[in-house]
């Protein structure tokens, strides 16, 4: 296996389950793992697997950098991812738990895609796969 300092690390969005399952899959295997959540929602922030949870600041004069499962401001999370990824050599890998984080890697692919590594599809194509009204129509 590759020293720690050849491997990207892996940014996982939310702390839900499927974020528990993603830390604990690559974690165990050396992988460095950190989470980019906010202070509200964070019962799995203290996985010995994670190495350190980047927390979206709430600023009430704005909307919410990190909403859950509603609309983000995109600016603000970009902004701050963009200025996380530069803290490590390699590019770190996003994985998304969640459909909005989904949509923002799909809006903001330009933006992200020299910072960081993950899959992407097209705005457009991405609202035909989420959207049931535009899946049907597309089917």
């Amino acid at each position: 296996m590759s020293s720690p300092r050849d491997i990207s690390p892996v940014f996982v969005e939310g702390l839900d389950i499927s974020a528990y399952g993603i830390a604990r899959s690559v974690g165990r295997h050396g992988v460095p793992v950190y989470a980019l959540n906010d202070k509200l929602r964070d019962p799995l922030r203290y996985s010995k697997y994670v190495r350190e949870c980047f927390v979206y600041p709430d600023d009430p004069s704005q909307p919410r950098a990190y909403a859950g499962d509603s609309v983000a401001n995109e600016d603000v999370l970009c902004r701050l991812m963009l200025e996380w990824s530069g803290r490590f050599a390699h590019k770190p890998v996003l994985f998304a738990t969640s459909d909005w984080f989904a949509r923002f890697l799909s809006n903001r692919q330009a933006e992200l895609k020299d910072r960081f590594l993950f899959h992407w599809a097209p705005p457009a194509l991405f609202t035909t796969i989420v959207d049931k009204g535009s899946m049907v129509r597309f089917c």
